[in-house]
């Protein structure tokens, strides 16, 4: 994506990966000390149905990487403007530089299912079709 109308931030206070065995793995959230809301360098483009977003990702650092090796590329405010306005070349810069390190970083490994087999009862599922 060269065109920097197409890049966003896509705002967000945490992200989760999945942590355990297969079919018991639970989530674990990952947070930035001291910034409770995060800016995830994404791209958004206009379909027939909406407008759609992806997030960039990279290298996972060495707090993530237990649970997954990729990760959001996380932007501090002052790159906010680059990201939105650099050329190509901060793009692809910002996707292979080294990643937020690991002492900003806060885990929080929870009992939560990462993916649960139940499927919603009928009468939910009707509320989300109507």
């Amino acid at each position: 994506m060269v065109d920097p109308r197409q890049r966003c931030l896509i705002a967000l206070t945490h992200f989760a990966n999945p942590d355990g065995v297969p079919g018991e793995k639970t989530r674990t959230w990952f947070s930035v000390r001291d910034h409770p809301i995060l800016a995830w360098a994404g791209f958004w483009r206009s379909t027939p149905d909406g407008p759609v977003y992806a997030g960039m990702t990279m290298t996972a650092n060495e707090a993530v990487m237990p649970t997954n090796d990729r990760m959001p590329v996380l932007l501090d405010p002052h790159e906010y403007d680059r990201w939105l306005h650099g050329p190509i070349e901060d793009v692809i810069a910002f996707q292979f530089r080294p990643p937020f390190p690991a002492h900003r970083m806060m885990q929080d490994a929870t009992n939560g299912r990462w993916r649960s087999d139940t499927l919603p009862s009928r009468q939910v599922a009707l509320l989300y079709e109507g």
